[in-house]
Order: structure tokens, then sequence, then C-alpha cells
């Protein structure tokens, strides 16, 4: 999950709360307000997709710092690993 982005190097909240889901074949994301899936390529610090891609700024532990071009603006994602939690009904 997004927990704070940064557009043209300054806070944003745009993107708050984006779910990002990776694994070592696809991206899936709602940053676009819906739920976009991507096959990916690993480069050495990034994650490509046919669309974009996110350089690697930093990984630690449940934390990944991304930075990325949206609608020709920089930006600078820092991502919380979250656990979904599933509820019966």
């Amino acid at each position: 999950m997004v927990i704070e982005a940064h557009r043209n190097n300054r806070p944003t909240q745009t993107v708050n709360g984006a779910i990002f889901s990776i694994s070592n074949q696809e991206l899936q994301h709602n940053l676009y307000g819906a739920d976009s899936t991507y096959a990916i390529t690993w480069g050495k610090e990034a994650i490509l997709t046919s669309v974009s891609s996110y350089t690697i700024e930093s990984q630690q532990d449940s934390m990944l710092v991304l930075f990325t071009t949206l609608q020709e603006y920089p930006f600078r994602l820092s991502l919380k690993k979250i656990d979904f939690i599933q509820t019966e009904e």
C-alpha cells in the first residue's frame, strides 16, 4: 500500500492508499482508479512493464520505495507491505 508519495519532490496525497501487488511475473495496482495488471520484467534495480518503469530506490523489511513517472510527473512512492485478512460473512 502506498503510505507516502511525492510528486515533483513535493508531498502529495493523490495516490496514498493505492494498492500494489508484485509477483515474479506481474504487477497489479489501482493507481488510476481501477485495477490494472501488467506483465513485468525485472531489471537490475527496476520493475519494467510495457507502459512504465519503476526504479527501486530502496527496499527494507516491509518497505519498498519506488520512483516512476505518472502523467508526465516524477513520483516517489513509499509502499508498506500489508497482509490482507479475509473475513467470513
